[in-house]
């Protein structure tokens, strides 16, 4: 089918180069005839732009009607059509079995085409309408914008895409469009909320509303595609006492042929621009598929930016077209400058990249063009000793050329497979005369902490990052984490050395099932797992608390080797497995500075209760939590000589002390 074809190859080979199209609206109001002429910017948004022509060339939009207009907003149409010769003749849709059974027809929809959102939603401008919540849904559908709609719809569902304006004096229609009387006749149809109408009185619309025939609507006879002209030329920078030229074509895209009449003498053009004598496309006439050329010279004498405009008269149309140009006169040559955002791509510590979980780190590059030329770069690409623990996701050479001022973006991932630091170098080469060859450093630091706890947040903790007082970060550790819980706080966990804690997760009550009544987990619901461990071993977990909390019993969710059906228990000590609220003990750094901390010992077997996959295969799944009590007026502090009656834990801060 040639509507989906054309779309498919961009519209390249099937009707004309990338310019402006002329399309012509017949508007019929009551028994008066108007044109509507509509410039589209093809260059902009061709695939919009394919879209809609698609539509105006099968003959879609023939008998269509504006079926919406808000008042001091849009006038909107494109989907549907009325033909009282179809059907029973009638304006009626059965929203129940989602029929049209009379000349009421919705227009046949094409694939959506995506959003292509750069132009601002101005009065006069014509956009494409779409679903809520989906920028690139947009199919027959578009609208006339009769005010400056920018601050509703330019940053509303990824902007709507404006693809044309409407030309000279067909505001005028349109204002008159939108001056009609309008109808709630969403009895008919959802889409008939505003529905403007001609001549048209309904005393009573409940009981006995009156029909809508042809003449009540405001109706589109017929959309033609006329002429393609070259966009508006920007010569951009070019150095003074030089000159350039640019050809503007004008092809006949019609089926009838087109007279061309005066070019740039009723608004003539002025230096440092002039119009290439001789203008073969004044007074000439371009049959079907004919083309002419009209040649621009841009010749700057002076340093300084240079607008202008001149008409283009379309004579058997009765249209003036209006064309721009633009250029820079500059005193040295013009030339691109690149500019990246960072003169080093440096990672810090990060942990291993696991392939089955794709989250690495990742840092954007902008790289700038600061010149006055278009920058293009022919190749970005990664070296150096450890490159393949970096990775390009993207690069500038998709989007090059970079215009002056403008910016594209290389982001990087950090996926280290080993430990240890990390260097490569990120090589761009472009076309700036003074760097084509711009290569940056990129460092990184993979480290085995497994906890996926981010290591920026992980440093955030109590102690500046040493939650457990021993000299060491948290982060650097993969026995033992800090992160935070609930209440704007930090807890710490530690692990005999060997194993690893793995996944943590702080959940909210209501991420779980209820727990028992008046029980509030204040911290948080902890869900982590202790790996690398003997199928079956024992292993003791250390809590460190928050200051100010102190706690007074211990809960789990999981199943038990007794009740196989996942339940909340109070997971106290029992003789083998359980919590151990330990009270508050100081914890002595090697540099004998002290922290004093609520601490809870949970010991856990492989397997067993406590282990929520109650399978001894080395890996203990916890999801648990302390519960609340009631501060007491004066804890004191535990001393390290009540702990030796718990070796376990005794032996992590012991170790932590360089004992």
């Amino acid at each position: 089918m040639l509507r989906l074809s054309c779309i498919l190859v961009f519209l390249v080979s099937c009707q004309h180069a990338i310019a402006d199209v002329l399309v012509r609206m017949e508007v019929q109001q009551d028994t008066v005839t108007s044109n509507v002429d509509l410039k589209l910017f093809e260059d902009e948004t061709p695939l919009t732009v394919a879209n809609f022509l698609n539509y105006v060339n099968d003959g879609d939009y023939v008998d269509s009607f504006i079926h919406r207009s808000v008042d001091n907003f849009v006038i909107q149409g494109g989907g549907f059509t009325f033909d009282p010769n179809v059907g029973d003749g009638t304006f009626s849709y059965d929203s129940v079995l989602d029929e049209y059974n009379g000349g009421l027809q919705e227009v046949p929809t094409d694939p959506p085409v995506p959003n292509e959102f750069n132009r601002s939603n101005l009065r006069g401008t014509i956009a494409m309408a779409k679903l809520g919540g989906d920028p690139d849904s947009a199919t027959s559908q578009w609208f006339i914008n009769l005010t400056d709609n920018s601050a509703i719809l330019d940053g509303q569902n990824g902007g709507f895409t404006v693809f044309g304006e409407v030309l000279a004096s067909g505001m005028t229609i349109v204002d008159q469009i939108a001056a009609q009387a309008r109808f709630d006749k969403t009895d008919i149809h959802p889409a008939f909320g505003e529905l403007p109408l001609i001549n048209y009185t309904d005393p009573d619309p409940v009981n006995n509303p009156t029909p809508i025939v042809q003449d009540n609507l405001v109706r589109v006879n017929a959309m033609t595609q006329l002429l393609s002209i070259s966009a508006d030329i920007d010569f951009g920078p070019l150095l003074i006492n030089t000159s350039t030229q640019t050809d503007i074509t004008i092809r006949n895209i019609d089926t009838v042929p087109h007279s061309i009449g005066d070019i740039g003498t009723t608004d003539t053009v002025d230096l440092p621009f002039t119009v290439v004598l001789p203008n073969v496309c004044a007074n000439t006439t371009l049959n079907p598929t004919e083309a002419c050329m009209v040649t621009i010279q841009f010749s700057p004498q002076t340093e300084n930016v240079f607008n202008d405009t001149f008409n283009i008269e379309l004579a058997d149309l009765g249209l003036s077209y209006s064309f721009a140009l633009t250029g820079e006169g500059v005193l040295t040559p013009p030339a691109p400058d690149i500019a990246p955002s960072l003169d080093t791509i440096a990672f810090g510590e990060s942990q291993l990249f696991d392939p089955l979980l794709g989250f690495p780190d990742q840092i954007v590059l902008f790289v700038n063009n600061d010149g006055n030329l278009d920058l293009n770069l022919t190749s970005v690409s990664l070296g150096g000793a450890d490159a393949t623990d970096f990775e390009i996701v993207d690069n500038c050479t998709v989007t090059s050329p970079v215009a002056p001022a403008a910016f594209c973006t290389i982001p990087i991932n950090f996926k280290p497979l080993t430990v240890g630091d990390k260097s490569a170098t990120l090589t761009l080469t472009s076309n700036d005369p003074d760097e084509s060859v711009l290569v940056l450093p990129i460092t990184g630091i993979a480290s085995l902490d497994t906890d996926g706890i981010p290591i920026a947040v992980e440093d955030g903790a109590y102690n500046d990052g040493d939650g457990n007082n021993d000299g060491i970060l948290d982060s650097a550790q993969n026995h033992v984490a800090s992160f935070p819980a609930l209440n704007n706080t930090y807890l710490t966990l530690l692990v005999t050395p060997g194993a690893t804690i793995n996944d943590i997760t702080v959940l909210t009550e209501d991420q779980v099932v209820a727990p028992p009544d008046n029980v509030r987990f204040n911290l948080g619901i902890l869900d982590f797992t202790i790996e690398n461990l003997p199928p079956g071993a024992v292993v003791e977990v250390g809590i460190v608390l928050p200051p100010g909390y102190i706690p007074s019993t211990y809960y789990m969710y999981g199943p038990t080797p007794d009740d196989i059906n996942p339940h909340w228990y109070e997971f106290m000590f029992d003789g083998t497995t359980g919590a151990v609220l330990l009270g508050e003990a100081v914890i002595t750094a090697p540099d004998g500075t002290t922290m004093q901390r609520q601490l809870i010992r949970l010991i856990f077997q492989d397997g067993e209760r406590g282990d929520a996959d109650l399978t001894a295969n080395g890996v203990i799944v916890d999801p648990g939590a302390p519960v609340a009590g009631i501060p007491e007026a004066d804890s004191g502090a535990m001393s390290l000589l009540l702990l030796l009656v718990l070796p376990g834990l005794v032996l992590l801060i012991r170790s932590r002390q360089g004992a």
